[in-house]
């Protein structure tokens, strides 16, 4: 069955990127594996429950070959997460295996969760996708 343009979230579409918990401070998350999508690009999707202290988060999307080396900006993605609710970012220059999320907090905490949308690279008609228009 073909998946349809637009109205179904499929498992194999949805990764990770950072579990809800509560950040009281600046630090970066843990890189997780996105090569799966690098040609696509990703939608982050960051759904916040608490803000305290009229905290807020600046995020830069950040990418590394490996997983345990030098991470670097992704040009232009970048977002601020300061009200509860959910917020999303299109990053369509993903060229690295590895991203992680940079996270400068301003206040007392904010709490949230991420999760990354995206059409794997090697999704095609025969596979039940519907290819990504052009």
């Amino acid at each position: 069955m073909a998946q349809p343009s637009s109205g179904y979230l499929y498992s194999r579409n949805l990764l990770r990127i950072k579990a809800s918990s509560t950040v009281s401070g600046t630090a970066d998350t843990t890189g997780v594996d996105v090569s799966q999508f690098t040609s696509n690009g990703l939608t982050f999707i960051f759904d916040c429950s608490a803000v305290a202290g009229a905290g807020s988060l600046a995020i830069k999307v950040q990418e590394c070959a490996t997983s345990g080396g030098t991470y670097t900006d992704v040009s232009g993605a970048t977002i601020t997460v300061d009200a509860s609710g959910v917020s999303t970012l299109f990053v369509p220059n993903i060229k690295q295996q590895y991203v992680l999320l940079d996270q400068t907090l301003t206040g007392t905490s904010v709490t949230y969760s991420c999760i990354a949308y995206g059409q794997p690279q090697d999704a095609t008609t025969s596979q039940g996708y519907t290819n990504s228009p052009a």
